[in-house]
């Protein structure tokens, strides 16, 4: 016996010093290894911020030369393998070395610089910063030293934890001889004489210790058997007669004594329940119910919710509480539970938990139309920031020219042309403004009326060229109109055609700089949609094709204006139709206007059964284009045959009269 003892304290002593010792070198070596990593990467980003800084002038101003020389300077430092820069455009301006994914770490990081820019407000001369991406640096560190370094120290580690090891077995072996084993043989053989029934024997002690303290406790066992027994009667009246379920079970899990309570709740009698298992009490789907019989008797539990099943099969919650019952000598003698239903408590947990289902949803409703009031109340902002300076701009302007005017009376001819010339240009543009909000909110209120009829597309170009071409003159901008189909006669409202016309076109003159081009060129084609193009770039108005006289098989025929202006960013393509929304010029700022325009002309399109959506490549150009349906497919004419005249459609297809 002794020497089995011996053998396996030693073994347990050798296992819990080498996992000590295992856990202890383990720990030293990832935190050396971390910190090591922490430091490359530190260095690795300090050495990016360094070149990304030091590389933001020369990209700017494209000196290649420089570019590279930097580079090269980044790449001469210790550790870098690899160092590879690009401009926005994806152009590769230097790269060398070649990245490993296993040897080497890899940092990258946006070359980035900062602007100022002048903004323009109902607050004059306020600013903002920004920055810009103008390049991206990708820096390769070798991996080799560090990984070097953590060889190392793992080594020193390991050896240093194989001497520890043995010298602290041998100790320990030593101890335990003569510590442990003479103790315990002298308690067991006490033991085996108690177990006999000699309870005037007591147990020598020696020691102060645990196998000290538990020969006194073995000793005060045996002279508290001699002196007291307890009354198991009277325990169990106490027990029968508590209101809330108990049950006692042996060191097996075994039930040995139920009081009334657990009777009456569970449906079992007190002889179906003797003897049992705990677990026949326990719904073991519960979640909680975690093998919970097998460890009764080592583990105290207060307070458990746990589903129990009655012999009716019904699922009860109960609170469980459970203590293990120790005897004289310190062993488990089985444990003590202590229940209470809790269904009343769950059913009103319930009902809280629903109510406060129904708060979290009205509060998230709240919330909702919190941040729908939000965006109303800035598109509100925005446009009466918008319409407050499109509107004091040009009565500012008739109210100086109209003072002039008065106040001088010796002003010439041709100064009092000039300035009455300006009057009614700045009248215009106050009419169009209001025109534009006026439109806008019959088209809001549904009262938008739209007469549709056989249209002269030339008519409407011309028309609409005449209130155009004066002002590409006057900007320099040339404005064309390639030829157009032979008596091309469409379905549509003219006034409302011509004011898409002059929107589409004003705007390509807008955006265009002095020298530019702006033309209009019209199309037959089969559908409403693009065709042979590329994607749409904004939603399709979902109205159905309301435009007389069109039918299953009718023709389109589209309408495009081409500009060689700033063009649009890609990003914005899918906006421009929206309310209030304008494209900024980089070198001018936001563009004069309300930010209706587009939106009318998609909206009287799209009453006029057709469509529009656009087209642009920034720094190139811009293409808008809009369908309206032809008359002549939908009335039993080919798309090449000439109609005698213009009152010759309007007999074949009447006009009708729409609203939004």
């Amino acid at each position: 016996m002794r020497s089995g003892i011996n053998r396996k304290v030693g073994l347990l002593s050798v296992a819990l010093i080498l996992l000590l010792v295992s856990f202890l070198s383990v720990y030293f070596i990832r935190q050396e290894k971390a910190s090591l990593s922490s430091e490359l990467d530190e260095r690795g980003v300090l050495l990016l911020n360094s070149v990304c800084r030091a590389v933001e002038l020369p990209l700017l101003a494209e000196n290649k030369e420089e570019v590279t020389r930097i580079a090269e300077g980044a790449l001469a430092q210790k550790d870098v393998v690899y160092c590879r820069l690009e401009n926005t455009a994806g152009l590769v301006l230097f790269e060398r070395g070649t990245p490993n994914g296993k040897a080497t770490r890899s940092f990258v990081a946006p070359v980035v610089t900062k602007t100022v820019a002048e903004t323009e407000g109902i607050l004059l001369g306020s600013s903002a910063e920004t920055e810009e991406e103008i390049g991206r640096l990708q820096l390769g560190i070798s991996v080799a030293n560090l990984n070097r370094k953590v060889r190392e120290a793992t080594n020193t580690v390991v050896l240093l934890a194989a001497i520890t090891i043995l010298l602290v077995s041998a100790a320990s072996s030593l101890l335990f001889r003569f510590v442990l084993t003479k103790p315990i043989a002298a308690l067991v053989a006490g033991t085996e004489r108690i177990a006999r029934g000699d309870l005037d024997y007591k147990v020598p002690v020696k020691m102060d210790d645990e196998i000290g303290r538990l020969a006194r406790a073995f000793n005060k066992m045996t002279a508290d058997m001699s002196k007291t027994l307890v009354s198991k009667k009277y325990v169990d009246n106490v027990i029968r007669s508590m209101s809330d379920c108990l049950v006692v079970t042996d060191p097996d899990g075994r039930i040995e004594t139920v009081n009334r309570a657990t009777v009456e709740l569970f449906g079992y009698t007190e002889e179906e329940l003797s003897g049992r298992s705990l677990a026949v009490l326990f719904d073991e789907s519960s979640p909680l119910w975690m093998g919970i019989a097998d460890s009764v008797n080592v583990t105290r539990m207060d307070g458990a919710e746990v589903y129990c099943v009655s012999k009716a099969g019904t699922r009860i919650p109960v609170q469980f509480s459970s203590s293990p019952m120790f005897d004289e000598a310190g062993d488990v003698g089985g444990a003590v539970w202590v229940g209470q239903d809790i269904t009343e408590r769950k059913r009103a947990e319930e009902v809280l938990a629903k109510q406060a289902e129904t708060l979290a949803a009205a509060n998230e409703s709240l919330a909702k139309a919190n941040v729908q009031l939000q965006q109303l109340d800035r598109m509100k902002s925005d446009f009466i920031s918008n319409v407050s300076h499109e509107l004091r701009t040009p009565l500012t302007a008739i109210k100086a020219y109209a003072e002039t005017l008065q106040m001088h009376e010796a002003l010439t001819a041709e100064q009092r042309d000039s300035f009455l010339g300006i009057i009614v240009e700045q009248a215009d543009r106050l009419t169009n403004v209001i025109e534009d909000l006026l439109d806008i909110s019959r088209i809001e209120a549904g009262k938008l009326k739209m007469t549709l009829e056989p249209v002269n597309i030339r008519d409407v170009v011309d028309s609409a060229m005449e209130s155009v071409v004066p002002l590409g003159k006057k900007k320099g901008v040339r404005v064309s109109t390639e030829p157009l189909p032979e008596e091309r006669v469409v379905i549509a409202d003219e006034h409302r055609l011509i004011q898409v016309l002059v929107n589409l076109l004003t705007n390509a003159v807008k955006f265009t700089g002095e020298g530019g081009v702006v033309s209009l060129r019209a199309t037959a084609q089969e559908t409403k949609d693009a065709v042979d193009e590329a994607p749409r770039t904004t939603e399709e108005a979902d109205g159905p094709e309301t435009g007389v006289g069109t039918g299953s098989g009718s023709r389109y025929l589209r309408v495009t204006v081409s500009d060689s202006g700033i063009g649009i960013p890609h990003a914005e393509l899918f906006k421009i139709f929206d309310r209030f929304r304008q494209v900024e010029d980089g070198s001018k700022g936001k563009p004069s206007g309300t930010g209706l325009g587009l939106s009318i002309c998609k909206e009287l399109v799209s009453m006029m059964g057709g469509s529009i959506w656009a087209e642009s490549e920034e720094g190139i150009g811009s293409s808008f284009h809009f369908t309206v349906p032809l008359v002549g497919e939908a009335n039993g004419m080919t798309s090449e045959a000439e109609p005698g005249s213009l009152e010759e459609a309007r007999h074949a297809a009447p006009s009708s009269t729409l609203a939004t």
